[in-house]
């Protein structure tokens, strides 16, 4: 993280907050820089410039804007050790693709946290594994309960990660996994399913934030072909998740940020919803 945002920066960071507690670090040109942690939003007394911004941009692509276009293209830079950041700006679009920014207006640093065990509860889910779909609001733990969730299937099911932006196993798969486990990442869910699977012949897929119709046929296409299924959704609760979809999940784990980021609002069973 020194080296990403600076000495400066990181030294005023440090000074107050440990990065074992830092979800997110908000970078908005010509405003305080704000730290979301476990423990709520603390702003810093540092106004972000364009110089600021465009040197962390720098450091993030080692220098090379060009090498990260694909990703830039989709909104984020990935780092390693499995943070990632989100990135928006003034951009030039050709055939409504996004295809450079003129300009950084702001960035979001999200920093992966890796949890070892969990309560009993989602244990049990685990010992007779069903197709388990995690829910909550961005912000609120759904890729960290499902990183660990997945670490402890791979010792069980032949297990593919698709990790489209690096944030489950890290872009130089940082974070631990089971013996059983094969990662595909940078390229996006929709176009990887089908000759993964033909190629791998997973027992078991993780993937995080599915979202488009494109997503939910492919997962309905693993549920059909038998393959097992790990996943995350945005939504408030399992209410909002679409049939199509619901319909290819067992369990439906919801987390909020009440009383912490991570807690378990609701565990239900789709034959009870």
């Amino acid at each position: 993280m020194q080296i990403l945002l600076g000495q400066y920066l990181y030294t005023n960071i440090t000074k107050s907050f440990s990065f074992s507690n830092i979800l997110e670090i908000r970078i908005r040109l010509n405003r305080k820089i704000m730290l979301r942690t476990l423990n709520g939003i603390h702003f810093l007394n540092i106004v972000a410039d364009k110089t600021l911004i465009n040197s962390i941009v720098s450091n993030a692509t080692r220098n090379s804007l060009y090498a990260f276009e694909n990703e830039i293209d989709n909104g984020y830079i990935g780092y390693k050790d499995g943070v990632r950041i989100g990135i928006i700006g003034k951009g030039n679009i050709s055939e409504s693709k996004v295809i450079a920014y003129k300009a950084v207006y702001a960035l979001c640093i999200r920093i992966p946290h890796q949890i070892f065990g969990l309560r009993k509860e989602i244990n049990q889910i685990l010992e007779n594994f069903e197709n388990t779909l995690i829910i909550s609001p961005p912000g609120c733990g759904k890729t960290t309960l499902c990183r660990e969730m997945a670490r402890l299937l791979t010792n069980t099911f032949d297990t593919l990660i698709v990790d489209e932006r690096y944030e489950l196993c890290g872009e130089d798969f940082t974070m631990k996994m089971g013996e059983q486990c094969d990662v595909i990442s940078g390229i996006p869910k929709s176009m990887i399913y089908e000759n993964i699977i033909r190629t791998m012949a997973p027992q078991l897929v993780v993937c995080d934030e599915l979202f488009d119709n494109n997503d939910i046929e492919a997962i309905s296409r693993l549920n059909i072909c038998g393959i097992k299924c790990l996943a995350t959704y945005h939504a408030q609760d399992y209410l909002q998740i679409p049939k199509s979809l619901a319909d290819n999940f067992t369990y439906f784990i919801v987390l909020n940020s009440n009383p912490t980021v991570g807690s378990i609002q609701s565990i239900t069973r789709r034959e009870n919803v």
